[in-house]
């Protein structure tokens, strides 16, 4: 009795000062300046019902009518609704078509309507009886979106298209709410937690069903509490919760309204949310909810639906054929296991729902209960490896004749004697490297001996390739053909070859975390050539193609590729120069051999979790996003 007192009064004054923070923010977000729309400044305002629309139900039929005259026919002689129609949209000449073959109701009528002419570029905007039309462009439309504010659905602009809903809550965290947001609703969420505002952007549908979510979340008992929704399997949220509620009540906790724990049931999604007092006892519903929702022992045979969360249906159905039924993923039956098999696939039948990505076992919850624990040590996140690649040309000279020597005195390392290279004979290394290089070569890129040629980033799949190819179609000529007849020709036979970058690698991870490479790399492009008259490039090609071993956050080296470029050209003073005889004295004729280094640096880091994922997502967006400023 104390406790729920206690509780009550607690609400009281959470409910006085929390309310107080949502009406400012009302008043902030009320009134938002748009343009005008023939003369008529608007306001927006809260969103009001739908209108009421009474009367017989409605026949219209309209071919490619000019939306000055649609509006007219449709709002004022149909409906009887009040309307503002912009001059420009009404000098542009834009039509509309729409043709019901039945009668509908007026109500249905109008969203048609409004539908249409959301189709034909025209965006609407409706407040109190006054309907407001206006042409956008399609940036415009973009620009506005309807914009509303408020935790009723009533609060929710009546428009058709994307809306932006500006959700104040007070109770719950914005962790508990968005958890489950993420599950029951489509909409895109975003939260702002310093203000305790909920941003929803979708459809109107889909913001009234979010809405509604929040309004069953956001409620005074949830004040300092953790909300967690729970899903079964097997059994109904009902039973589930009429027995969980049985064990927290052995442990000591109070099941009610106002007690440590309270529950929710959705029969629709069979799940059930939960209201605790503490992150242990959501722990503890967790851990009795995960042991009760399984299969009950019986003989009897029922379908089971079982949808992986990492892998897929199809690899799971083929190795359930060889386990099961004996059969190879061709067809083959194993005739060792075929006698030791044939209970398991008479007792089990399944098949695949490829649509879904989802299995269907008809059988006994016996058989199915030891299905079910092999599948989920199946179903596992796929190992993936995130690899920062650097490729860059090295340009070499007497001080400098290796790129990876180049690399360490640059960075001032004192194990550079750990490499030792015949200077200029090209023979192809790797060397594993531990430590962070990435910072180093942010410096590095400006250098002028060092052209980073490409710095590609991936996330790849265990056993998957990754490739890269950036470049041009150079077109090389394959054949001449000459026609010594009378009028004599030359046709050539063109063929495109691709030049610039190429880069395939294929990450193996082991058990150890250790990941094999293989990689394959090539770098080409073409150079003027004529050849008996005839002007076809030469495609000069660098390429490596190896397979190495590398450590979680290690980076492997690959170079020696070195190329050598003679240029030959004159100095000389200008006019002087180009006198006969004399101008010798004036010039000099310089040669000069450019040597470089193909290099490419791999970085490799092993996901271990999903989080690791998202982290290496939020990266790249920070590194490639553009900050955005709305006045």
């Amino acid at each position: 009795m104390e406790k729920s007192l206690l509780n009550k009064r607690h609400e009281q004054v959470v409910t006085a000062s929390q309310k107080q923070q949502v009406e400012e923010q009302g008043r902030q977000f009320k009134e938002v300046n748009v343009e005008d729309w023939g003369g008529i400044t608007r306001l927006k305002e809260e969103a009001k019902s739908a209108p009421k629309l009474e009367g017989p139900a409605i026949t219209f039929s309209a071919d490619e009518m000019p939306v000055k005259e649609f509006a007219n026919k449709v709002f004022q002689e149909l409906l009887g609704i009040n309307y503002v129609i912009s001059p420009k949209l009404s000098a542009s000449g834009d039509t509309v078509t729409l043709n019901l073959s039945s009668s509908i109701d007026r109500t249905e009528f109008y969203r048609v309507a409004m539908k249409a002419l959301e189709e034909s570029g025209v965006t609407s905007f409706r407040k109190d009886e006054i309907l407001y039309l206006s042409k956008s462009s399609g940036a415009e439309q973009k620009n506005s979106i309807a914009v509303g504010i408020g935790n009723k659905v009533n609060d929710i602009p009546e428009v058709a298209g994307a809306i932006t809903h500006i959700v104040p809550y007070i109770y719950s965290s914005s962790r508990n709410i968005t958890n489950i947001l993420s599950k029951l609703s489509t909409a895109k969420v975003t939260v702002n937690s310093l203000q305790k505002l909920i941003i929803l952007e979708g459809e109107r549908a889909e913001l009234v069903r979010a809405i509604k979510i929040i309004n069953m979340l956001d409620v005074p008992r949830a004040f300092g509490r953790e909300i967690r929704l729970f899903e079964f399997a097997h059994i109904s949220p009902t039973e589930g919760i009429e027995q969980i509620k049985a064990l927290l009540e052995e442990d000591g906790l109070s099941v009610s309204k106002e007690g440590d724990v309270s529950f929710v049931p959705l029969p629709r999604i069979n799940s059930f949310v939960a209201y605790a007092a503490s992150q242990d006892t959501i722990e503890r519903i967790s851990f009795w909810a995960k042991k009760i929702d399984v299969p009950l022992a019986g003989d009897e045979r029922q379908y089971f639906i079982y949808k992986p969360k990492y892998a897929k249906a199809e690899d799971m159905r083929e190795s359930l054929d060889v386990l099961l039924r004996g059969r190879t993923s061709g067809g083959s039956e194993d005739t060792a296991s075929k006698g030791a098999v044939n209970k398991s696939a008479e007792n089990v039948k399944f098949s695949l729902d490829k649509q879904q990505n989802a299995l269907i076992f008809y059988t006994t919850k016996d058989e199915y209960r030891l299905v079910e624990s092999l599948l989920k040590k199946m179903d596992v996140l796929p190992g993936q490896v995130i690899l920062d690649i650097t490729i860059l040309e090295i340009t070499l000279n007497d001080e400098m004749s290796s790129g990876i020597k180049w690399l360490y005195n640059q960075a001032g390392s004192s194990g550079s004697d750990r490499l030792t290279l015949d200077p200029g004979t090209g023979t192809l290394f790797g060397q594993v490297i531990s430590g962070d290089w990435k910072a180093e070569f942010n410096w590095k890129d400006s250098l002028d001996d060092a052209r980073v040629l490409s710095r590609p980033y991936f996330i790849v799949r265990d056993g998957e390739s990754a490739t890269l190819s950036s470049g041009d179609q150079i077109p090389i000529i394959t054949q001449t053909v000459e026609n010594l007849g009378n009028n004599s020709s030359v046709s050539n036979s063109v063929q495109y070859r691709s030049t610039g970058i190429n880069v395939s690698i294929t990450p193996i991870i082991n058990s150890q975390g250790v990941v094999t490479l293989s990689v394959s790399m090539s770098v080409s492009d073409g150079k003027p050539n004529t050849l008996g008259g005839v002007s076809s490039p030469t495609i000069t090609n660098r390429s490596i193609s190896t397979e190495v071993l590398s450590g979680d956050g290690q980076t492997v080296a690959l170079g020696g590729l070195i190329q050598e470029k003679k240029n030959d050209y004159t100095q000389g003073v200008p006019a002087l120069g180009e006198l006969p005889i004399l101008g010798n004295l004036f010039k000099a004729k310089v040669d000069s051999l450019q040597r470089t280094e193909l290099m490419m640096l791999i970085t490799t880091k092993v996901v271990k979790s999903e989080s690791e994922v998202d982290e290496f997502g939020e990266a790249m967006s920070e590194l490639y996003s553009v900050p955005i400023v709305i006045k």
